[in-house]
């Protein structure tokens, strides 16, 4: 079963986004870093926890079909631990 997760890219899109949404064959924890396809290229971006609800589309369909997450990088490469997270969303909505 596939489950939907959402990836920080280091690449700044119209309207300031810079998350977006894939799909993996299996759990991924948030902070866990991956390689994703975009555009052309393959980048490396880090799972963080799902937008709240304002962002979301609920039941809505998708106009888009969501691309694959192409592979993990390993659980070495656990790069933000849940403090940081959690630190981090709060300097996001805080500014």
């Amino acid at each position: 079963m596939s489950t939907e997760v959402s990836v920080a890219l280091p690449v700044v899109l119209p309207g300031g986004v810079s998350v977006l949404s894939y799909y993996a064959d299996s759990h991924m924890t948030p902070g866990l870093r991956v390689a994703v396809p975009f555009r052309s290229q393959e980048l490396h971006g880090v799972v963080v926890p799902p937008p709240g609800p304002s962002m979301t589309t609920g039941n809505a369909p998708r106009k888009f079909k969501l691309r694959k997450v192409t592979r993990a990088l390993g659980p070495e490469f656990q790069v933000i631990g849940p403090q940081e997270l959690t630190l981090a969303q709060w300097m996001a909505s805080y500014y």
